[in-house]
């Protein structure tokens, strides 16, 4: 099987955290590698919930390593 799709959710807030970072986690062929959140509380809820994502305070941030 090929490795699954690696998907950054951009913002945290409610659709972030209630709709489309557990709708990628619940598909198998899709995982949640990057979370985008300057927010310190919605980044630690993001880390709870997701601990193998990577965290990041901006778009940027997350497209500078790639």
């Amino acid at each position: 099987a090929p490795p699954p799709l690696r998907v950054a959710i951009i913002g945290y807030g409610l659709a972030g955290r209630v709709f489309h970072a557990p709708l990628v986690a619940a598909e198998p062929r899709t995982e949640v590698a990057a979370i985008v959140t300057a927010d310190p509380a919605r980044r630690a809820s993001a880390a709870a919930d997701h601990p193998r994502a990577r965290l990041v305070a901006t778009p940027d941030e997350l497209l500078a390593d790639q």
